[in-house]
């Protein structure tokens, strides 16, 4: 399943990176659908598989996968405030207003909430020390269900915002004939993998 994801990630993110690294037409713009594709597709699926792994010989232990899913989400975290800064100064330096659709908007919160979820996610890091207060709300076990259902909410909000960003006016000149579908239904595979994963731990 893991070789499935990465193959479509790939395809998605070389795709995307194809045309916005182009030399020719290279701006600060280029950036955005870059580092949010890369992010959204690339790294947050990753950081989630940490945790969709089948337990047995071979697997890393969950300090080890905890460490891994941290870096990930922090990196995704990094790859996203570079694709907000990217269109938030392209946006200035025309003089166009922010948040005006609902690909900007649900990118936003999504940003935010995996900002969110990368602080929570530190705690993890260190369980002896939250543990008195995990007790509080039921022990690790509520905790990291509760910590699952948000990021895949973000996950899918993320997703969303992807989904929405192929029918912007810079994706839909550059990604003619089949690239357009094709890249739309590797996007939607990894996230049906990711959610097939979410659906198994929590069945």
């Amino acid at each position: 399943m893991q070789t499935v994801q990465a193959l479509l990630s790939g395809f998605v993110v070389l795709s995307v990176a194809w045309f916005a690294l182009q030399p020719s037409s290279l701006s600060l713009f280029s950036w955005h659908p870059f580092c949010m594709t890369l992010a959204v597709v690339g790294t947050l699926p990753w950081a989630i598989s940490r945790f969709q792994q089948p337990s047995g010989q071979g697997t890393p232990n969950r300090t080890d996968r905890t460490w891994s899913h941290f870096r990930l989400m922090a990196f995704t975290a990094l790859l996203m405030a570079i694709g907000h800064y990217a269109i938030y100064a392209t946006k200035e330096a025309y003089g166009k207003p922010h948040l005006t659709s609902w690909h900007g908007l649900l990118g936003a919160i999504a940003s935010i909430l995996i900002i969110m979820q990368t602080f929570s996610n530190s705690a993890f890091l260190y369980p002896e020390r939250i543990k008195d207060m995990v007790a509080k709300i039921g022990g690790f076990k509520v905790a990291y269900r509760v910590h699952r259902l948000m990021g895949m909410t973000t996950f899918s909000l993320a997703t969303t915002a992807l989904f929405l960003g192929f029918y912007s006016n810079w994706w839909t000149g550059v990604a003619a004939g089949w690239l357009w579908p094709a890249v739309a239904l590797a996007s939607a595979g990894v996230y049906a993998l990711l959610a097939a994963g979410f659906l198994r731990l929590t069945a």
